[in-house]
């Protein structure tokens, strides 16, 4: 994730491999708590928290961020069930570099969690190795941190607190803004926001079970001007052994998809993480590209989906538009439909796991390059136009459909000097009243100066 301009066996190797008690306790029984171990020499760098002396400052005194790593471990582990739609409670008791997590719920689905998160952290673990020798390799640019914009350190950071037991699909990235870092949560950034409707858009209803996500870089990073100083890092966890595919090996694999002949399919969305799934894959990954490919040490086969940076359209304009920050970038439509179909492939993927990648894909495309879809396609690009062409995107959904109804589903609709319509006289019906009319939240808390 970047950009935040806008606001069985592979278990039981990785625990001897890297410390970790894979579970410990009573058997899970519904109403009861649950508990499971976890231990790493590293466990205090895999949770962000004030009291690990390599987390910067600068993240470390922002407000709310947790002190210690039971705060942490409890935080982001309550995240998890919320995402994953478990209703439960969390207990974190940490002796040394062991940590006991106990789960109150009456979800069995709870019971998963130990084995998960002991994979994910022996995962965990080899991303910090990375991260290690990146900061002390004597490269020339450093390897970290180079520049620091404005500031703002890199930090190492892991996919905390999201679906982790009921996802129905992984989502390959490039690095999480750091403004999540900030706030404590990974989804709380505009790159995530922007996505979701996409998703929701193309029929999907709940995103979240999407969002199991894996960066190629797990660096905090400012969200803008940074991607070829990150990117820079891949070799530190690229690789068969390495923390990309370790990760992307463990969340593909969760209990409740044990019986299926495939993995969880995976999206891969933007330049760096098309490149590093290229490399893992040995395959090219263009746009819109789809296939089968079996990840390194992996027994079953994963079903795969490539597409632009989930927020591609940010700066994106209809042609004619004068405002600087176009950027010549007119491509708004055509990467809207792109985008939408690429969505709509992986929910076809996620639903059906028999289906063809290249047949999903195909349906997809010509189902949003139709008429039948038109006016959606012209809502969402209204909804993301560039935000910085005044009156231009529109404030809710409903504005988008007005808009759109009235200049017969053209969203590059213009007047008698060639310039694009706005919408501003549609936007007073963003009066909040219904979910459609209640403008979008692009705009997310960000790190504190």
């Amino acid at each position: 994730m970047a950009m935040n301009r806008r606001l069985g066996n592979f278990l039981k190797t990785a625990a001897a491999c890297c410390g970790v008690l894979l579970l410990q306790g009573s058997v899970f029984a519904a109403g009861s708590a649950y508990s499971y171990t976890l231990s790493n020499p590293q466990l205090q760098h895999l949770y962000p928290n004030a009291a690990d002396t390599t987390m910067p400052s600068f993240y470390a005194n922002q407000k709310s961020f947790p002190q210690t790593l039971a705060q942490s471990i409890q935080l982001y582990t309550q995240q998890s069930l919320v995402n994953d739609g478990i209703q439960g409670n969390v207990a974190v008791t940490v002796n040394g570099s062991a940590a006991t997590v106990t789960i109150t719920s009456a979800d069995p689905k709870a019971a998963s969690y130990g084995a998960m998160m002991a994979g994910f952290v022996s995962g965990g673990a080899i991303g910090w190795s990375g991260a290690l020798q990146c900061q002390q390799s004597q490269a020339s640019p450093a390897c970290w941190g180079n520049p620091i914009k404005g500031g703002q350190p890199w930090a190492f950071f892991l996919p905390l607190g999201l679906p982790t037991v009921n996802q129905v699909a992984v989502t390959f990235l490039d690095y999480p803004p750091n403004a999540s870092l900030c706030t404590s949560n990974y989804l709380s950034n505009f790159t995530t926001a922007r996505w979701n409707a996409v998703m929701q858009m193309a029929g999907v209803t709940n995103p979240v079970l999407y969002e199991a996500i894996v960066d190629a870089h797990p660096i905090a990073a400012p969200g803008s001007g940074q991607g070829t100083y990150v990117d820079a890092t891949s070799p530190y966890f690229a690789g068969n052994q390495g923390y990309d595919n370790t990760m992307l090996g463990v969340l593909v694999n969760p209990p409740g998809n044990a019986a299926s002949k495939s993995t969880l399919p995976v999206l891969v969305l933007g330049t760096p993480a098309r490149t590093s799934w290229s490399q893992l894959i040995g395959q090219p990954v263009p746009v819109s590209g789809a296939g089968t490919a079996t990840l390194p040490g992996q027994s079953k086969p994963t079903k795969w989906i490539a597409g632009n940076h989930p927020d591609v359209t940010t700066y994106q304009c209809c042609p004619g538009d004068p405002t600087s920050s176009c950027k010549g970038s007119y491509s708004l439509v055509q990467d809207e439909i792109i985008d939408l179909g690429v969505a709509c492939t992986i929910k076809a993927l996620a639903e059906n796991p028999a289906a063809d990648p290249g047949v999903a894909q195909a349906t997809c495309s010509s189902l949003w390059n139709s008429a039948a879809q038109q006016h959606n396609v012209c809502i969402q690009a209204r909804l993301d136009y560039d935000f910085m062409s005044k009156g231009m995107p529109c404030k809710c959904q409903y504005a988008a459909d007005q808009f759109c109804g009235a200049n017969a589903d053209n969203a590059c609709a213009t007047g008698s000097s060639g310039v694009p319509l706005s919408c501003s006289s549609y936007d007073s019906l963003c009066d909040g009243t219904t979910p459609a009319r209640t403008p979008p939240q692009y705009q997310y808390p960000g790190c504190a100066n």
